[in-house]
């Protein structure tokens, strides 16, 4: 009987003895809250059982895409965590519109002063560019160095005037107008006279001309090496949209001209993808002139004329033009002495619509001729159009057919 005691107050201390061991690792056992917590420079998953003075993974803050936040009167400059959730900010000197990364200023200029090619100029309110604030000897703001502007949802307005910005000294402007809203109201100049050279980025927004009968995009008849880049952008004008006087490369993506006339050349190489020209005004031959132009209500026009650089390439994929009024593509000589070394490509579907009695593409007798002799070419491979035009520009191989959606270029088919 004492024996059977003895065994059952052993195992009895044991159990305590082991329970109680057991009780003790299970305090001991160290746990981090999920939550991070964090300060200024770092984050970390602070202690919630065991040595409450420890901490796990900390670590300094990994900041992402910085943004703008207006609180009150104030802007500021907002850097986010990308693993805690921290926002860093930055005030903003009171009175900005503009800002250059972590610095406000109260105008444009100012801010185009001190942009040194870091980073964007990114727009925090709308901005009205009045005569005051225009560089001297312009009736635009004169850029001079190669400039990023983030217009950010904003408006910039030229004000009782048609001219916002001329590019020259072989500067380009880069404007990055993808958030919705974001709107340019006034004439951009890539290049001056004397052969004085700029260069123009867009991606995304809305461009208008401010003043009636003017343009929107423009280059200098002067310049020889003026290149424009429009992407995913609208275009608006009571003019021609886009007048390209000037020698260089240009190309149209993805975007919407409206005009009275959606492009006027003089010179240059113009290539045109996936884009709708909407050309309304009314229709008037083009006149001779040496400085500007006249608008005509085409689609496209190219005009050859004396004193201009000249040597056009038009280049269309996929390209919807539409004329009320006058031709969808009108090829012309202006002046009686001029030849015409123009080379049209059209490629990959698109349609093409001219007013009533007009035909789609429109030409000179100079062109015609320029083709047989060899010094013009035309490379026509598709397309829909509403109306006919002279088989000559087509591309060989290819035949002009009528059906019932229109006039449709097609590859022969060899019997």
């Amino acid at each position: 009987m004492r024996k059977k005691f003895l065994n059952f107050l052993v195992f009895f201390c044991l159990t305590i003895l082991i329970c109680g061991t057991l009780a003790g690792c299970e305090t001991d056992i160290q746990t981090f809250s999920d939550e991070w917590t964090y300060d200024a420079t770092n984050h970390w998953h602070e202690a919630i059982r065991g040595q409450m003075d420890e901490v796990k993974d900390l670590a300094m803050h990994d900041f992402g895409t910085a943004s703008y936040q207006k609180i009150g009167d104030v802007w500021y400059y907002v850097e986010p965590c990308e693993v805690c959730g921290y926002d860093n900010k930055t005030a903003l000197a009171n009175g900005s519109v503009i800002a250059i990364e972590k610095v406000g200023y109260a105008s444009l200029n100012d801010a185009i002063e001190n942009y040194d090619g870091t980073g964007e100029i990114v727009m925090l309110e709308d901005i009205n560019i009045t005569s005051d604030l225009t560089t001297q000897g312009f009736s635009a703001i004169n850029l001079t160095k190669d400039i990023k502007l983030n217009l950010n949802g904003k408006t910039l307005t030229r004000v009782n005037a048609k001219s916002l910005f001329v590019i020259t000294n072989d500067a380009t402007l880069q404007i990055n107008g993808k958030v919705q809203g974001s709107a340019v109201n006034g004439t951009i100049l890539a290049g001056y006279s004397g052969n004085n050279n700029g260069n123009l980025i867009i991606d995304g927004g809305t461009y208008t001309a401010t003043v009636d009968d003017d343009c929107t995009i423009q280059t200098n008849g002067t310049c020889n090496n003026s290149n424009i880049t429009v992407r995913n952008a609208t275009f608006n004008s009571t003019d021609d949209t886009f007048y390209l006087a000037g020698s260089g490369k240009f190309k149209i993506d993805n975007c919407q001209i409206n005009g009275y006339t959606g492009i006027y050349m003089k010179a240059g190489d113009l290539e045109i993808n996936s884009s709708t020209i909407n050309a309304t005004g009314n229709y008037a031959a083009p006149v001779a002139n040496g400085n500007g132009a006249n608008s005509t209500g085409d689609g496209i026009i190219l005009d050859s004329k004396a004193g201009y650089i000249g040597n056009m390439i038009l280049k269309l994929d996929n390209v919807n033009i539409t004329s009320q009024n006058g031709y969808a593509i009108h090829e012309a000589l202006t002046d009686v002495n001029t030849s015409s070394a123009v080379r049209l490509i059209i490629q990959n579907n698109g349609t093409y619509s001219s007013a009533e009695g007009k035909e789609t593409i429109k030409t000179s007798q100079a062109f015609l001729d320029a083709l047989d002799n060899g010094t013009a070419t035309s490379e026509v491979e598709s397309g829909t159009f509403n109306q006919s035009f002279d088989n000559k520009l087509l591309a060989t191989g290819y035949e002009l057919i009528e059906t019932a959606q229109g006039y449709v270029v097609r590859m022969i088919e060899m019997m």
